[in-house]
């Protein structure tokens, strides 16, 4: 991903490597992974899925003028996140949740992780420390994980159980 709205797809071959350049809409908001699909938001809202080399627009979020903190995906569904409201997209359908309490602060960095019915989004916030904060997808509540206020830069299952989470 290039900052000035520039994606590439790179397939090694032999005697060098080969390299397809496609224009996005605008500078890239995020990046994650779903399955073994690579999955981009540009800063204006659309989604587009790598596929064999080449670049798919799926489809546009309503991003509301919000910028995006966060992209959470997995097999099932897309979750932006911005400091009011979480964005979800699954099965070609978008739903916003406003969130009970907004994201404050500085945001250097975020690392989310969705449970499937809770979003836990881990804040860096540099020097201002940082935290993880729990999202309900469903209705918007967001609580704070006691105990973790230093910044997170890393969420995931528990080892062996995915189900604690």
């Amino acid at each position: 991903m290039a900052a000035h709205g520039e994606r590439h797809a790179f397939e090694r071959r032999t005697g060098g490597i080969n390299r397809r350049t496609g224009a996005t809409s605008g500078p890239v908001a995020d990046i994650c992974v779903a399955g073994t699909a690579l999955i981009i938001l540009d800063a204006d809202g659309q989604l587009s899925r790598l596929k064999q080399r080449f670049w798919y627009a799926m489809e546009r979020l309503d991003l509301n003028g919000e910028a995006v903190q966060a992209l959470s995906c997995t097999e099932q569904r897309m979750i932006a996140v911005s400091r009011n409201r979480l964005m979800v997209s699954a099965g070609g359908r978008e739903r916003v949740i406003t969130l009970s309490t907004p994201l404050t602060g500085p945001i250097v960095r975020t690392a989310p992780f969705d449970t499937g019915t809770t979003l836990c989004v881990g804040l860096a916030k540099g020097e201002w420390r940082g935290g993880l904060k729990r999202i309900d997808t469903i209705t918007g509540p967001v609580n704070e994980v006691p105990g973790l206020g230093g910044p997170i830069n890393g969420v995931g299952p528990v080892p062996g159980r995915p189900a604690a989470s």
